[in-house]
């Protein structure tokens, strides 16, 4: 119960983060006031949903990672995310290979070079499903394992159990964490979104 409960609960918030998607871009792009900005928030939009899936495949992962360390069980969580990064990577690279072919076909200049990428279908579907489809990979990848040990993971709507309960109480701490950087990261996109660019610059320097 300890690990189905919070599974419902990352199913929920996946439904809940596709069906909310505008209005979080939106909120994102809120002082974004380019001649781009109703092409950013559609293409964003779309990826958000593309990406809303992840949330429970992430949560699930996390859940057979824990079970199958917790059995001595290394080797099948330790490479799975190998599969992962390179199904991401491969999604990536084709669709800057797609995206390329998208922008000369249509001539597009520097300044209509989103509008252009947006209008096709084909490099958002392999971005937003391609890199989707790496967290399905890994989980693929790990649940056989998982059932060898003769545990079957299923959503249970059960956050009264009292080991749920317990989780999240030790959890306090770590979901404080999560909510600062979330607001903190909120912020700044919202501020960044002010001028062309930023939001990269800040990605770019963040990473380095």
């Amino acid at each position: 119960a300890q690990h189905e409960a919070p599974l419902s609960l990352a199913l929920v918030v996946s439904l809940l983060l596709w069906v909310i998607a505008p209005w979080i871009i939106r909120f994102y792009l809120l002082l974004n006031t380019a001649s781009a900005g109703g092409a950013e928030r559609s293409l964003a939009t779309s990826l958000l949903r593309y990406f809303s899936p992840q949330v429970f495949f992430l949560g699930t992962i996390v859940a057979t990672t824990a079970l199958l360390n917790a059995r001595r069980r290394f080797t099948v969580a330790a490479v799975s995310p190998r599969l992962n990064k390179r199904t991401a990577v491969a999604a990536l690279v084709l669709t800057t290979y797609v995206g390329e072919s998208i922008l000369t076909a249509r001539g597009a200049t520097p300044d209509g070079t989103l509008t252009a990428f947006a209008h096709d279908q084909r490099a958002i579907l392999i971005l937003g499903i391609g890199t989707t489809a790496g967290y399905a990979a890994q989980l693929l990848v790990q649940l056989p394992a998982t059932r060898r040990l003769g545990l079957h993971l299923r959503p249970v709507w059960n956050l009264r159990h009292p080991a749920v309960r317990r989780v999240a109480g030790l959890s306090t701490w770590l979901i404080g964490v999560v909510i600062a950087n979330q607001v903190s990261l909120a912020l700044v996109m919202v501020l960044a979104g002010r001028k062309p660019g930023w939001v990269t610059a800040y990605q770019f320097s963040y990473q380095f």
